[in-house]
């Protein structure tokens, strides 16, 4: 993966290989996939150069549905995946070989994808969208240093209270990393597909990989990553300490 930050758009261009992107779509396919993250993927896409990936002959097609299932998926609020591929497929812009190859080497690959995968799918997004959105900020921190350094400012409070500001700012956009915890997919009994999200949900509780976070960055690392599934925790305090 390359980043670059010098565009016509002044938008950065970070350029993800065809297997990040086969790994997004095995994702979108998954029992993990849930709107958090699609509006975390849809953010970066609005926040990057996206030419790069509609010039590349190989990751056009591949963007391209993944955009669509974007829309479909969070914009449209389409929860049933059948009817996602379904308007996928009725879109004329993609061929319909390309896009029967793409889906079944996704669908092959979530298969086997682990939580463990999932997040680390997640997490490919998270640092890329933290990277796009530090951007503008580091260069406005740096204006704010050359202005000082010129002498420009009256007073050191009048550059301490810019550099707050755009520092909040940077911050306050800032996106967590995902961990281990657990997301369940929606179930809903009226729902025709309620015995294969329900099959889901079992294999999301008895993923041996999956770590739950205790929320104490010490004691997950006591606990050999955080509580595993399967197995019962007694703590034992003594009184007085």
């Amino acid at each position: 993966m390359k980043l670059r930050t010098a565009t016509a758009k002044n938008k950065p261009k970070i350029e993800f290989s065809i297997t990040v992107f086969k790994k997004l779509l095995a994702y979108c396919v998954s029992p993990y996939v849930n709107k958090t993250f699609i509006k975390k993927l849809n953010t970066l896409f609005a926040s990057v150069d996206t030419s790069i990936y509609l010039e590349d002959v190989d990751i056009a097609p591949l963007y391209n549905i993944l955009k669509l299932f974007i829309k479909f998926y969070y914009d449209e609020d389409i929860g049933d995946e059948e009817l996602i591929l379904e308007k996928i497929y009725m879109n004329k812009s993609i061929d319909e070989d390309d896009i029967d190859t793409i889906f079944d080497e996704a669908f092959e690959v979530s298969d086997k994808l682990k939580k463990g995968d999932a997040v680390a799918i997640e997490n490919i997004v998270i640092d890329n969208y933290n990277y796009a959105h530090s951007i503008p900020h580091i260069k406005q921190l740096k204006n704010l240093a050359a202005k000082f350094e010129k002498g420009e400012y009256d007073d050191l409070a009048e550059m301490i209270k810019e550099m707050q500001s755009t520092s909040h700012q940077f911050l306050r956009g800032l996106t967590s990393k995902s961990s281990s915890n657990i997301d369940f997919p929606k179930l809903s009994f009226k729902s025709d597909g309620f015995k294969e999200q329900f099959k889901s949900i079992v294999r999301l509780v008895t993923d041996e990989k999956r770590l739950v976070k205790s929320g104490l960055q010490r004691f997950n690392k006591m606990l050999g990553g955080g509580f595993a599934p399967g197995r019962v925790y007694v703590f034992l305090g003594a009184t007085g300490g």
